[in-house]
């Protein structure tokens, strides 16, 4: 049996999606660092689990880049964001 976090008081758990307007550096980083990029401005997310029913899994946010929280917990890295910080989310129009 594995253990299963789950986000609590209006957290949001994603994984880090890329803007399509960002551009690619040209600076080569090593594997070590790149673990530990710094977060921009601005993030686009993917939705992975919510404390609340607010977004649909899977669904694209943009978040502020500097309330995202990395965690590692037994060698797993999360990022975690306060529903508060979502700036907006995709929605079919």
């Amino acid at each position: 049996m594995s253990l299963v976090y789950i986000p609590s008081n209006g957290h949001l758990l994603v994984t880090l999606d890329t803007i399509d307007s960002e551009k690619k550096s040209k600076i080569l980083i090593p594997d070590s660092a790149a673990e530990t990029r710094a977060m921009q401005e601005f993030e686009a997310v993917r939705l992975v689990g919510a404390a609340s029913e607010c977004y649909s899994v899977g669904t694209k946010l943009i978040v502020e880049g500097n309330f995202l929280r990395q965690i590692t917990i037994t060698g797993v890295t999360y990022y975690l964001i306060h529903e508060k910080y979502v700036l907006m989310h995709e929605e079919l129009g």
